[in-house]
Protein backbone atom coordinates (compact mmCIF):
# COMPACT_ATOMS: atom_id res chain seq x y z
CA UNK A 1 0.00 0.00 0.00
CA UNK A 2 2.85 2.32 1.03
CA UNK A 3 4.44 1.85 -2.51
CA UNK A 4 0.68 2.81 -4.46
CA UNK A 5 1.05 6.20 -1.91
CA UNK A 6 4.95 6.44 -2.93
CA UNK A 7 4.15 5.64 -6.80
CA UNK A 8 1.14 8.09 -7.14
CA UNK A 9 3.73 10.97 -5.06
CA UNK A 10 6.17 10.43 -8.00
CA UNK A 11 3.65 10.69 -10.36
CA UNK A 12 2.21 14.07 -9.37
CA UNK A 13 5.99 15.01 -8.97
CA UNK A 14 6.79 14.17 -12.77
CA UNK A 15 3.88 15.75 -13.97
CA UNK A 16 4.46 19.09 -12.02
CA UNK A 17 7.73 18.88 -13.71
CA UNK A 18 6.76 18.57 -16.85
CA UNK A 19 4.55 21.72 -16.57
CA UNK A 20 6.88 23.28 -15.34
CA UNK A 21 9.69 22.96 -17.97
CA UNK A 22 7.16 23.31 -20.75
CA UNK A 23 6.32 26.68 -19.03
CA UNK A 24 9.76 27.65 -18.48
CA UNK A 25 10.55 26.78 -22.21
Amino acid sequence: MQILVSFCVLSVIIHILLKYTTLKR
